[in-house]
């Protein structure tokens, strides 16, 4: 899904998905769908057909090896209490970062 500026919040880290795009996400991971973002942000600095066509590639890799990994149609577990941290927040971060080195080297 392609998110535009109304999918999130500034905070001082940069954007933030908002509570309505989350429950979005939510609901539809819930039902067994694997849920790619493709934030503006990050759409929006890619300038050729090219770079964009090897963006959605790797966003598209990524979310299959993350289907391999958890299995078709598990939800991953809500949060935790101990430090605010859960597996979610954590693939994310996993799956954003694997999704920069990736870009990186293809030199976006």
């Amino acid at each position: 899904e392609v998110d535009g500026p109304s999918h999130y919040l500034r905070d001082a880290d940069g954007f933030v998905e908002n509570g309505a795009t989350r429950l979005k996400t939510r609901l539809l991971e819930g039902l067994g769908w694997t849920v790619t973002r493709v934030p503006f942000f990050e759409w929006d600095r890619l300038e050729s057909e090219a770079e964009k066509r090897r963006y959605l590639e790797a966003k598209l890799e990524i979310a299959r090896e993350v289907e391999t990994l958890t299995g078709d149609g598990v939800v991953l577990p809500e949060p935790t209490a101990s430090r605010g941290d859960d597996a979610r927040s954590l693939w994310r971060r996993t799956a954003r970062r694997t999704t920069e080195l990736r870009l990186s080297r293809l030199g976006m």
